[in-house]
C-alpha cells in the first residue's frame, strides 16, 4: 500500500433519501448519473481523482489542497445557480463538503485508508448545505490569497482523538469581515503608533477647558430664572374654575389601542394543513400566503415543513 500526502474531500448529498423513496429505480438511477458526471468533470478539470461514489456521496482526492477547495467551492456555486431556476423544491439539489488534508494509506485499487479519511468524512457531516467546510490542515497548506476562511474553533468529532480546527470556506477578499470583534479590535489598536509626551499634555489642558465649561453650564442651569412680568389671571382662575379644554369634533376616530401581549396569535398546528396525513407540510399543502415564503418556514431546507418547524406558522 503506497503512502502519500493529499487532500480528501467528502461530498454528500442532502435529502438523498428522501428522493430515492419518491422516484423508481430508473429515475433515480438518471439523477445518479447524472451527478456522478457533473462530480467527476468538475473534479478531473481541477487535476482530483474520484476515488469512488458512495450513493448519496462521493470520495475524492487531490494532492493540491488549494485545488481541492477550488474545485469544491465552484461546485456548490454551480448546484446554487441550477437551483435558482428550480421551483419544485423537491427536485433542489444541495451539498455538504468537508476537506481534510494528512498522511493516507491507497491500496492498488486506489481507494483511501487512514485517520485523514476518517477527519474529512466527520467534517463533511458537521458541514452546512451549500457550504465547504476544511480541516485546519489544509487551511495551512492551501494558498491563502485564493479564499477567505471563517474560524468555527475547535470540534471534538466521534472516534477522533484530538480536537479538529474547523474553518468555513469563504469568497476571497471576505476574511476580515468574518473575524470576531474583539480580534478586529486587538489588531486595529496594537497598529496605532504611540502618542508623543507632548500630545498628550495638549490632550489632558483640552479636556480640562472643557471640564470648566460643562461645570460652568450646570452652575448656570441651577440658578432660578429671571422674574418676568407677570400676566393677569383671567376672570374664571380668578374665580378658582377649571377652564376646559374643548371637546374634539364630532366624527374624529379614536385614537388605536396597542394590542395585549395576551392577545397575539396562536401557532396553527401541523394537522391543519397536513392533507395526506404524514405528519409534515409540503409546498403543494401549503395555503398561498405560506407558498410565497416556504423556504422561510422550512428552515432545515428539505422541501417539507415538520413539527419541529412548526413555531415558523403562520397564527389562527
Amino acid at each position: 500500500m503506497e503512502h502519500r500526502l493529499v487532500t480528501v474531500v467528502f461530498i454528500d448529498m442532502q435529502g438523498y433519501t428522501k428522493r430515492s423513496a419518491g422516484q423508481s429505480v430508473e429515475e433515480m438511477k438518471r439523477f445518479h448519473d447524472e451527478f456522478h458526471s457533473f462530480v467527476k468533470d468538475l473534479v478531473e478539470e481541477h487535476g482530483g481523482v474520484l476515488v469512488k461514489s458512495l450513493g448519496d456521496g462521493f470520495l475524492v482526492r487531490f494532492d493540491s489542497p488549494t485545488k481541492a477547495v477550488q474545485c469544491s467551492y465552484e461546485m456548490q456555486q454551480h448546484l446554487m445557480s441550477r437551483n435558482e431556476d428550480i421551483l419544485n423544491p423537491e427536485k433542489i439539489v444541495r451539498f455538504r463538503i468537508g476537506i481534510n488534508t494528512g498522511d493516507v494509506g491507497i491500496d492498488e485499487s486506489g481507494d483511501l485508508f487512514g485517520d485523514p479519511v476518517n477527519i474529512a468524512a466527520r467534517i463533511q457531516n458537521f458541514a452546512e448545505p451549500n457550504e465547504v467546510f476544511i480541516s485546519e490542515s489544509t487551511l495551512l497548506a492551501m494558498n491563502r490569497n485564493e479564499f477567505g476562511a471563517k474560524d468555527l474553533g475547535p470540534q471534538q468529532f466521534k472516534n477522533a482523538t484530538r480536537e479538529i480546527k474547523v474553518f468555513k470556506v469563504l469568497p476571497k477578499g471576505m476574511a476580515s469581515a468574518e473575524a470576531e470583534p474583539e480580534a478586529r479590535s486587538t489588531v486595529a489598536a496594537s497598529a496605532l503608533p504611540r502618542p508623543a509626551p507632548w500630545h498628550l499634555a495638549v490632550a489632558g489642558g483640552a479636556l480640562l477647558a472643557v471640564l470648566s465649561l460643562a461645570a460652568y453650564g450646570v452652575r448656570r442651569g441651577a440658578m432660578p430664572p429671571a422674574a418676568t412680568e407677570r400676566q393677569p389671571d383671567s376672570p374664571a382662575a380668578r374665580e378658582g374654575a377649571a377652564v376646559d379644554r374643548p371637546a374634539p369634533p364630532r366624527g374624529t376616530p379614536a385614537r388605536p389601542q396597542r394590542p395585549r401581549a395576551d392577545a397575539q396569535q396562536q401557532r396553527r398546528p401541523i394537522s391543519d394543513f397536513d392533507r395526506d396525513g404524514d405528519g409534515q407540510i409540503s409546498k403543494a399543502e401549503a395555503p398561498p400566503q405560506m407558498q410565497r415564503n416556504f423556504s422561510r418556514h422550512d428552515t432545515n431546507g428539505d422541501g417539507f415543513i415538520d413539527a419541529g418547524e412548526q413555531s415558523t406558522l403562520p397564527g389562527r
